[in-house]
C-alpha cells in the first residue's frame, strides 16, 4: 500500500518546523544573556550584522536555507543563504493510483518557496563580514 502526504498535511508538517527568534533563544538562554542589550534587541528583531557569530546568527535568523563557500583573495568565506517564508504558486500535474489499479491526475496548484535568497550573511574568520538584504523583488 502506498502512503501519501495531502497538501494539507504537508503544509502543517511544514509549519511545525518553523521557528522564531524567541523559540531560538529559549532554547539557547545561556549564550542570549551574555551577549549585550544592543545585540540581543538585533537577535529578537531578526537581524544580524557584521561581527556576529555564527551562533548569533542562528539564534537571529535560524538555520540557513543554503549554504555557500566562496573563495577571494581575502580568503575562504561562508555564505548563508536565507530564501522568504513566501511562497509561489507553481501549477503541477499530480498522479495518484486510483481503484481498480489505474492511475489518475489532476492539475493542482501548489504554493513552492520562494527561490530568490532574501537574506545572504558572509562568514570572514568566524564572524559576519557582509550581510545583504533584498528590498523589493523589483528591478
Amino acid at each position: 500500500m502506498k502512503k501519501t502526504i495531502t497538501p494539507l498535511a504537508l503544509c502543517a508538517l511544514l509549519a511545525a518546523c518553523a521557528t522564531t527568534p524567541e523559540s531560538r533563544i529559549a532554547r539557547n538562554p545561556a549564550l542570549f544573556d551574555s551577549l549585550g542589550v544592543a545585540e540581543q534587541a538585533q537577535i529578537r528583531a531578526g537581524r544580524v550584522q557584521p561581527g556576529f557569530t555564527p551562533d548569533m546568527v542562528l539564534l537571529a535568523l535560524g538555520k540557513p536555507h543554503r549554504t555557500l563557500s566562496r573563495t577571494t583573495p581575502q580568503g575562504q568565506t561562508l555564505v548563508w543563504l536565507y530564501f522568504a517564508p513566501d511562497a509561489v504558486p507553481v501549477r503541477s500535474r499530480v498522479l495518484f493510483d486510483a481503484p481498480a489499479h489505474s492511475t489518475s491526475s489532476a492539475w493542482v496548484t501548489i504554493q513552492q518557496p520562494d527561490p530568490v535568497p532574501r537574506v545572504r550573511v558572509e562568514f570572514l574568520d568566524g564572524t559576519v563580514s557582509a550581510v545583504e538584504t533584498a528590498t523589493s523583488d523589483a528591478p
